[in-house]
C-alpha cells in the first residue's frame, strides 16, 4: 500500500532532473505510443472477421490461416530484429516496424484475394515483430538501474491499452463506414506515428550531447549504460542463447505466453459454453483478466525497484508459480458455485501475475541479463529478440494446445495443465534464480552497472 502514491505520480519513475529528464520523458512517450499503435494495425482482422466472411467471402479455414501467418510470421521476425537493432539502432526498426505495418494494413484492405491478404498479413506479422525489442532497445541507455523496473512497468501497459483503443477503433469503423475503412483508418494513423518517430525519438544521450552525470567530468554507470547501448554489436543467436539465464527465461516466456494467450482467447468461450453465461455476460466478466494485467504490469515494476533491484527473476518467478495456482483456484471455485467475486478475484489476481511476468521477462530481465553477460547492454535487441521468439511461439500453440486438452479430457484437466506448466517453466530459471538470491541474502547489494 505504501507504493500507491508513487505509482500515482507519473513524474515519481524518473529519478532524472532537467534536460535528462525531458528526454526521458520523450523517450518514453514517443515509444509508449509507437507500440501501442502496433495494435492498432493489428486488430482489425479479428474484428472484422464475420464482415470478411460475408462481403469478402473468406471461409473460416481462411480466417484462421490469417490468424496463423500473423503469429507464425511475428515469431520468425522477432529471432532476426532483435540483432537488426544492435546494428541499425532503435529508431530505425521502430520506424520500419510502423511504417512496414501500416502499408501491409493498408494494402489488405485494399485487396480481396484470399492469397494476397495472407502474404499482406503475414507481412505485417514480419514489421510487428520489429516493436518490441527495438522499444526495449530505445529505452535501455535512458534508464539505470534504479528507475529501471518501474519505468518498464509503467511502459508495458501500452500492450493493453493499446489493445482496447484498437478494438474500439476497428469495431467503430466497420460498423460505421464497412470493414475496409477500419484497415486504411488504422494504416494512416500508425504512418503518422512512425513519422513523429522518426522526428522525436533519440537513440541514446549521447546523440543529443545529453550526460547521465550528476556533475560535471564524472562518468557514471548509467553514462556506461548509454554508451554500451549505443554501440552495435554483432551476436550470433548460438552466442546469444548461450549467456547465462537467456534460454532459461524464453522458456519461461513461452509458457507464459502460451497461458496468457489461452485466457485471452479462450476465457469467453469457457464461460459462455461450459458454463452457461450469455455471451455478453462472459465477455464481461473476462475483462477482470486484462485489469488485472494493466494492475500487475505497473505493480512488478515498483516492487523490483523496491525488493529486488538488477534482480527482476526474483518477482518474475514467483508471479508465474501464483498466476497457475490462481488459475486452478478460478477453475474449482466457479465450477463448485463458490461466490463470482471470489471467482473473479483469482482471475484477475492471475491475470496481474502473467501481465506482471510478461514485463519481467520479456523487458526488464533482458537488460539485466544483457548486463549481466560483460557483453554489454549493445546485446539487448539480440536477447529481446530470442525471448519475444520464444514467447510468439507460445502464443502460437495455445490454440492447438487448448483446444486438444480441453476436448479431449475436459476443461478441469486444462486448467490444471496450465498449472503444472507454469511450475515447470521456472525451473531452467533455477541456477540463475539462486545467484541472485544468494547476492540479495549475503548483503551484496551493489548495483551490477558500477562495475559495468
Amino acid at each position: 500500500l505504501r507504493l500507491l502514491p508513487r505509482i500515482a505520480s507519473m513524474s515519481s519513475i524518473f529519478s532524472a532532473s532537467g534536460v535528462v529528464r525531458k528526454y526521458q520523458l520523450q523517450v518514453f512517450t514517443v515509444t509508449w505510443f509507437a507500440y501501442a499503435a502496433l495494435y492498432i494495425t493489428r486488430k482489425p482482422v479479428s474484428i472484422t472477421k464475420s464482415e470478411l466472411e460475408r462481403d469478402a467471402g473468406l471461409t473460416p479455414s481462411v480466417l484462421g490461416m490469417l490468424d496463423s501467418a500473423f503469429l507464425i510470421a511475428y515469431a520468425i521476425g522477432s529471432f532476426f530484429v532483435g540483432r537488426i537493432s544492435d546494428v541499425i539502432g532503435a529508431r530505425s526498426l521502430i520506424v520500419w516496424s510502423l511504417g512496414v505495418s501500416a502499408v501491409a494494413c493498408f494494402l489488405f484492405g485494399a485487396s480481396s484475394m484470399p492469397a494476397v491478404l495472407l502474404i499482406f498479413w503475414f507481412l505485417n506479422g514480419i514489421s510487428q515483430s520489429g516493436g518490441w525489442p527495438g522499444s526495449i532497445k530505445a529505452l535501455t541507455p535512458w534508464f539505470g538501474e534504479a528507475e529501471r523496473g518501474r519505468v518498464l512497468g509503467m511502459w508495458g501497459t501500452c500492450q493493453q491499452v493499446g489493445g482496447i483503443v484498437g478494438t474500439m477503433l476497428a469495431a467503430y469503423f466497420t460498423g460505421s463506414f464497412g470493414w475496409r475503412s477500419a484497415f486504411i483508418v488504422a494504416s494512416v494513423l500508425v504512418l503518422t506515428v512512425a513519422l513523429v518517430s522518426r522526428v522525436m525519438l533519440v537513440n541514446s544521450p549521447a546523440e543529443v550531447g545529453v550526460s547521465m552525470t550528476k556533475g560535471a567530468g564524472e562518468k557514471t554507470a548509467d553514462d556506461r549504460t548509454s554508451e554500451a547501448a549505443d554501440t552495435p554489436v554483432s551476436l550470433s543467436m548460438k552466442e546469444a542463447v548461450a549467456i547465462p539465464g537467456v534460454l532459461g527465461t524464453g522458456v519461461a516466456y513461452f509458457v507464459l505466453k502460451l497461458v496468457r494467450y489461452t485466457m485471452l482467447f479462450w476465457l469467453p468461450y469457457y464461460l459462455n459454453r461450459e458454463l452457461h453465461y450469455e455471451s455478453s455476460v462472459a465477455g464481461y466478466l473476462s475483462t477482470s483478466f486484462e485489469v488485472g494485467g494493466v494492475a500487475g504490469s505497473i505493480a512488478v515494476g515498483f516492487l523490483i525497484d523496491r525488493y529486488a533491484p538488477g534482480r527482476s527473476l526474483l518477482v518474475g518467478v514467483p508471479m508465474s508459480l501464483l498466476s497457475g495456482l490462481f488459475l486452478q483456484l478460478f477453475s474449482v471455485s466457479i465450477r463448485q458455485g463458490y461466490p463470482m467475486f471470489f471467482s473473479l478475484l483469482c482471475m484477475a489476481v492471475a491475470g496481474g501475475m502473467l501481465g506482471g511476468g510478461d514485463v519481467a521477462y520479456s523487458g526488464i530481465a533482458i537488460q539485466e541479463l544483457a548486463q549481466r553477460s560483460g557483453l554489454g547492454m549493445g546485446v539487448v535487441g539480440t536477447i529481446s529478440g530470442i525471448v519475444s521468439g520464444l514467447g510468439s511461439i507460445g502464443a502460437i500453440m495455445q490454440g492447438p494446445f487448448t483446444s486438444f486438452v480441453a476436448f479431449s479430457f475436459g476443461w478441469p484437466t486444462l486448467y490444471f495443465m496450465l498449472f503444472v506448466m507454469c511450475v515447470a517453466s521456472v525451473v531452467p530459471l533455477i541456477p540463475t534464480v539462486r545467484v541472485m538470491y544468494h547476492e540479495l541474502s549475503s548483503g551484496a547489494y551493489r548495483r551490477l552497472t558500477s562495475t559495468a
